[in-house]
C-alpha cells in the first residue's frame, strides 16, 4: 500500500508507445557513431521482438491485397 502512495501521475500512465525514450536516444546516438545514419529519436520504433515490428510494418504500410516478399530464414 505504501508503494501505491508514493507513485506520481507519471507512474499511473501508460508508457510511450513507440518505446522508452533514453533506450531511443542511446539507439540514434549508436547509429550516428556506429553506422553513420543520422537520425532523432522519435524517429525510432521499439518493439517487442520481430513479431511486434512485422505486425506494425504491415499495418502501416501493407494495404490489403498488395503482394509482399519476405527473406525466409533458415
Amino acid at each position: 500500500m505504501r508503494a501505491a502512495r508514493a507513485l506520481g501521475a507519471a507512474d499511473l500512465t501508460y508508457p510511450d508507445p513507440a518505446g522508452f525514450l533514453p533506450l531511443r536516444q542511446a539507439i540514434a546516438a549508436y547509429l550516428g557513431v556506429a553506422r553513420g545514419i543520422v537520425c532523432r529519436p522519435e524517429q525510432i520504433v521499439v518493439t517487442s521482438g520481430f513479431q511486434g515490428a512485422l505486425a506494425l510494418v504491415r499495418q502501416v504500410l501493407v494495404r490489403p491485397g498488395d503482394t509482399v516478399w519476405v527473406e525466409e530464414v533458415p
